[in-house]
């Protein structure tokens, strides 16, 4: 534990040191499944504001520009973007897809000649991930954020999108793959919103205060695959002190939203948030690869 605070502090160091338009810029995505080429982002957090734009692969480096949507300085969760009806007419099979964090020159119009990339650690805020084509529907999960997920033997997926009837499937964490199963709970086809999934309780005693998690999603019984792997979203969560543990398991579905770039999450806003951000998920991230490591 020691080691896992140091490195830590380390990373704190090494933020305070960087220039403040990288401190916040962040973002993540996971492969999924679009009807109608709307691409949700899991998460992202800028500290300068401007576009968030989706880019086709060439040569496994971010290419052209094929959709983009404008963001506000803060975080965001469950963002939502369009795929161009030119490029999404010719899609053909999963394809690799670039988003990727631009600034604004100042005008509001997104140009990719005059609206950079924006700064992150080590290069530019991106993300690269697959994107299919089906007309059964999407199909995708949102779970993760900044932190870890405060638990008492349930866990909430913050966002599940299933073409037919399944269900969103919790899995445990195997060297940084879904493994076996601890949770389930049945969803019918649509969009659903904050679906809380009951972690088996063996599985739960077992496990320390802090560890990793997979949700994915299934359809007529079966793990919705893409590229080789299952549509999956990992995430941290916590044990939470003095609580009970619980059977209830439910889920609030809602129906599909448009797809103009807006959250279907809160967006935090406020000077000194995103070094703050920044730091707690280096530190966290950290913490708990260094406790993974000792255990193995």
């Amino acid at each position: 534990m020691r080691r896992a605070l140091a490195v830590a502090a380390c990373c704190v160091l090494v933020i305070g040191a960087t220039p403040a338009s990288a401190h916040g810029q962040h973002l993540s995505a996971d492969a999924q499944y679009a009807d109608n080429g709307t691409v949700v982002i899991e998460s992202l957090f800028t500290a300068t504001g401007g576009f968030l734009v989706l880019h086709a692969d060439d040569g496994g480096e971010p290419g052209a520009p094929i959709g983009h949507t404008p963001i506000e300085y803060g975080y965001e969760t469950g963002l939502t973007v369009n795929v161009s009806d030119e490029a999404w007419q010719a899609w053909n099979g999963p394809r690799t897809v670039w988003a990727v964090l631009h600034l604004d020159d100042g005008d509001g119009e997104f140009d990719p000649a005059d609206d950079e990339p924006a700064p992150a650690f080590g290069g530019s805020a991106k993300q690269s991930f697959a994107v299919g084509k089906r007309a059964a529907g999407p199909a995708s999960v949102v779970a993760s954020g900044f932190g870890s997920q405060p638990t008492n033997s349930s866990v909430t997926i913050e966002r599940v999108a299933l073409g037919r009837d399944g269900a969103v499937v919790v899995r445990a964490d195997r060297d940084g793959e879904p493994g076996a199963v601890v949770g389930r709970t049945a969803l019918a086809a649509g969009v659903h919103e904050n679906v809380s999934v009951t972690l088996d309780r063996s599985y739960y005693r077992d496990q320390d205060s802090r560890f990793g998690l997979w949700a994915t999603v299934a359809e007529r019984g079966s793990p919705v695959m893409i590229d080789s792997g299952p549509v999956a979203s990992d995430f941290t969560v916590r044990k939470a002190a003095n609580t009970t543990e619980t059977d209830a398991t439910t889920a609030t579905a809602t129906s599909a939203r448009s797809t103009t770039g807006t959250s279907e999450a809160s967006t935090t806003e406020g000077p000194g948030f995103g070094l703050a951000a920044s730091v707690l998920v280096i530190a966290g991230t950290v913490a708990l690869a260094l406790a993974r490591r000792r255990r193995r």
